[in-house]
């Protein structure tokens, strides 16, 4: 992911392209965790957002460009109308 987001923890067995992303992120300018759960080759995603509580993740998916993954994650919750992540991951 950009910026200074690390891995905190692994994520469990799925597609191999997408392997890496899988895992808990942390937000380094607080308890803000996105939780990539499983992926497809499709790119489709099962996320979970916490601030610190779960926020209902409408839409969550992975694309690849070059040796950059990008991920999209779209947030749906009162405060978060209109929001969305997008995020790299360079290899």
């Amino acid at each position: 992911m950009s910026g200074a987001a690390k891995p905190v923890a692994d994520g469990a067995a799925g597609n191999a392209a997408f392997d890496k992303l899988k895992g808990r992120w942390q937000r380094p300018d607080g308890g803000y965790v996105l939780a990539i759960n499983n992926t497809a080759g499709s790119g489709a995603m099962d996320a979970a957002y916490y601030n610190p509580n779960p926020i209902h993740v409408a839409k969550a998916e992975a694309k690849r460009a070059d040796a950059t993954l990008h991920v999209f994650v779209e947030p749906r919750a009162p405060n978060y109308h209109g929001r969305t992540y997008t995020l790299n991951y360079g290899q």
